[in-house]
Parts: C-alpha cells; sequence; structure tokens
C-alpha cells in the first residue's frame, strides 16, 4: 500500500511536468523464492525466480492501473 502512495505522489508530478498519465500495479504472492544473479561478467542482474514470483506476476497484470 505504502508504494501506491508513493507512486500516486509520483504521478501527480509527472502528470503536471510532462502530461503522462502514470500508474503502477501491484501484485502481492507469498512462498518459496530463488533469489539469483542472471548473465555473465560483463553484463548481469539479480532476478527472482519461481512459482511465487509468477503468481505475483500474473497478480499484477490483473490488477486495476492504480491498484493491487
Amino acid at each position: 500500500m505504502e508504494i501506491q502512495a508513493e507512486a500516486r505522489g509520483y504521478a501527480e508530478r509527472v502528470e503536471r511536468e510532462y502530461g503522462v498519465a502514470f500508474r503502477i500495479r501491484v501484485g502481492i504472492h507469498t512462498g518459496l523464492t530463488l533469489l539469483s544473479t542472471v548473465g555473465d561478467r560483463h553484463r548481469a542482474e539479480l532476478t527472482a525466480m519461481g512459482d511465487t514470483t509468477n503468481v505475483a506476476a500474473r497478480l499484477q497484470s490483473s490488477a486495476p492501473a492504480g491498484g493491487v
């Protein structure tokens, strides 16, 4: 809920300064997740993987813009 509150404040600034609508969706699911580095020594990023992450992503895509 705090993420959404912060995003609303940021969205007001983005709309005022750039005239662009900005909304985020949040999906929350709990469970075991693997956190690992993906890539090589030149370009790598930390990523979360697993069923928990996949379910959260599906819930996120089902949420309304600006919703959880």
